[in-house]
């Protein structure tokens, strides 16, 4: 397995880091910042799984930022095999949940986003950049939920969806299937490293702040404590 580019987190989750150690955040900013995190959480438990059971034949770009024909779209992680393009849309979404007309809800009966959704968008995108690139490729994308206590109801088996229960066996079969790369393999991965854009255009910005409200001195890189001792 050839890890082709390393998962980061994003520039606005770490400002939001680095905000929240020195300000006092809202509410609203503290939940975006939760939200961050636990989603930077699951696709680092998805990554250990892929260096679990994933083999050699594969590479693995993770984290790509790509623009197609104007439109913005976001692949948390791309496997690439010697005749198929793997995506995998990770979500760390915990309790129980229900597929409901087509739409993700809470057990509650609370609305969330449909990462399913998402996942067609995505498709279309990269089918079209396959072909504006005269590369033929299968192309399969899955929504992955990655935390171990979380629970679907009403799925159907035909859904593109991935189970924490049914993670292992999924990569597994793709060992079994997968056969040597070739050259033409890692110029895909090439073409898709150099139309990577390094942040999101739009992307909700840092909340406002000045330099006179912020905590001043040094902290620490792991905790965040400001309480050091200089040896």
């Amino acid at each position: 397995m050839k890890i082709a580019k390393n998962r980061e987190k994003s520039k606005l989750m770490i400002g939001m880091e680095y905000l929240n150690r020195r300000i006092n955040l809202t509410e609203k900013d503290k939940r975006l910042l939760l939200n961050l995190e636990k989603g930077f959480d699951g696709e680092k438990e998805f990554d250990k799984k892929i260096e679990t059971y994933l083999c050699n034949e594969i590479i693995v770009l993770n984290d790509l930022l790509l623009v197609n024909n104007g439109t913005t779209f976001q692949i948390d992680s791309l496997l690439i095999t010697s005749d198929t393009i793997y995506i995998y849309e990770v979500k760390n979404y915990s309790g129980n949940y229900l597929i409901n007309s087509g739409e993700l809800m809470t057990s509650n009966g609370t609305e969330v986003n449909n990462p399913l959704l998402q996942r067609k968008r995505i498709e279309h995108n990269i089918l079209s950049l396959l072909k504006e690139w005269g590369l033929k490729y299968k192309v399969e994308v899955n929504v992955v939920f990655i935390n171990s206590t979380f629970t679907l109801y009403q799925a159907r088996i035909e859904d593109p969806i991935i189970l924490p229960t049914q993670i292992k066996n999924h990569f597994l079969e793709i060992n079994n299937t997968s056969r040597l790369l070739i050259k033409n393999n890692h110029f895909l991965a090439d073409m898709f490293i150099r139309l990577h854009k390094s942040s999101i255009p739009f992307q909700k910005q840092l909340p406002s702040y000045h330099f006179d409200q912020c905590k001043k001195g040094l902290c620490c890189s792991n905790c965040g404590s400001f309480d050091l001792i200089l040896s």
